[in-house]
Order: C-alpha cells, then sequence, then structure tokens
C-alpha cells in the first residue's frame, strides 16, 4: 500500500495501481487500498472501476466525506442525477457530522 503511495507521488500511475492490487489480494480487507485504488481511477478518468474500488471501501467501513462525495462525481459523470445527488447528500451530511465531532457539538 505504502509503495503505491510513492508511486502515485512519483507520477508513476500504473505502477501505483499494482501495487494498491497486491495489497488488496494480499488483505481483501484494506480498506485504505480499495480507497486509493478508486481515487487513482478516479483520476484517470475509470468511472466504473473507480465506483467499484470506492463502493467496496464504504462497505469496509469508509466514513470519509471526501469518498462520498467522488461517488457522487461519478454517478454524475455517468449521467445518473439522481445516485449522483443521493452521494452528494450523504457526502453532505458526514461533513456536517465531522465538523460537529471535531469541535464536540452533538
Amino acid at each position: 500500500f505504502m509503495l503505491g503511495n510513492l508511486y502515485v507521488q512519483a507520477g508513476r500511475m500504473e505502477d501505483g495501481e499494482k501495487a494498491y492490487k497486491t495489497a488488496i489480494e494480499k488483505y481483501p480487507d484494506y480498506l485504505r487500498a480499495w480507497r486509493a485504488l478508486g481515487l487513482l481511477y478516479m483520476a484517470g478518468d475509470d468511472i466504473d472501476n473507480s465506483l467499484k474500488a470506492l463502493t467496496r471501501s464504504i462497505q469496509l467501513g469508509d466514513s470519509d466525506p471526501l469518498t462520498f462525495g467522488q461517488i457522487g462525481f461519478s454517478f454524475y459523470e455517468k449521467k445518473e442525477y439522481l445516485s449522483a445527488m443521493a452521494g452528494g447528500g450523504v457526502q453532505a451530511y458526514n461533513s456536517r457530522q465531522h465538523v460537529r465531532q471535531h469541535y464536540r457539538l452533538h
């Protein structure tokens, strides 16, 4: 996983993809590897694979608003506007919850 991050930072996207996939093969429930792979696919305009990877990260417990936002954006790119709005709504809710937790507001 860390090697994948280093490859991506160096602009070696194909090597980064291979490293993330290797991490996932060894540890199928590695949430961060799934999320990183999804964001990598998103950066390369591979919307379908991005959706698969980001959805898997959410299934594993990812609650980062960025992940939900990227899923909403992916559906928007696919012209699936209702799903895009749902993803954006979840992102907005999670962003608000994050701020509330950060400032200990309940």
